[in-house]
């Protein structure tokens, strides 16, 4: 599936901000809930045949999505799933040059 990234709102059909009850109700498929750490205030769901996870914060609301394969997440029509992680930040960092990165991942500068 498809999953068009709307900067700062959300992503395909999931908004920032909404209910679980929203989220399962928006993508209609098969879910399954579970806690990444005792700590978490509330479940998480994986969307398995469509890639995604969605997380929620303390509120209760949607706060990150993650995307693996089969989902298509995409910027400006580019599948972000597509590229290695360099030639994704870079390929961000086009779009955003103030973008910020957090990974363990050692970058090489990112020449124009």
């Amino acid at each position: 599936m498809m999953f068009e990234i709307h900067s700062h709102q959300g992503v395909g059909e999931i908004r920032f901000g909404m209910t679980r009850s929203e989220v399962h109700a928006a993508l209609g498929v098969e879910f399954e809930s579970f806690k990444r750490s005792s700590q978490d205030a509330h479940p998480s769901d994986h969307f398995i045949g469509l890639g995604c996870f969605v997380y929620y914060g303390d509120s209760g609301r949607v706060d990150a999505v993650e995307f693996l394969e089969p989902a298509e997440p995409t910027l400006n029509g580019v599948n972000l799933l597509s590229f290695g992680f360099t030639d994704l930040i870079r390929q961000i960092t086009k779009i955003d040059p103030d973008v910020s990165v957090e990974s363990d991942v050692r970058l090489k500068p990112i020449a124009d």
